[in-house]
């Protein structure tokens, strides 16, 4: 079996008023609030989890199953 990195993201949160604001995301039954540094997109470690309002999720498959989630911004 061959595994691929994880392609970037084509859309952000960057506009996104629930992100500009703070808000805290739900997803799969509990509330992620944004918290800690800032980290780059690694394709190699970050898989697509699901999305929020049209933005994708991604988790980090080298830490424990809903550790941290992440969504894609500029910033």
């Amino acid at each position: 079996m061959l595994l691929q990195p994880t392609p970037p993201p084509l859309v952000t949160a960057d506009n996104e008023t629930w992100f500009l604001a703070g808000e805290p995301i739900t997803w799969s039954g509990d509330y992620y609030y944004s918290a800690g540094p800032q980290v780059f997109f690694n394709g190699n470690h970050m898989v697509r989890s699901g999305s929020y309002r049209g933005i994708p999720l991604y988790t980090d498959a080298t830490r424990r199953r809903h550790a941290a989630i992440r969504t894609a911004a500029r910033r």
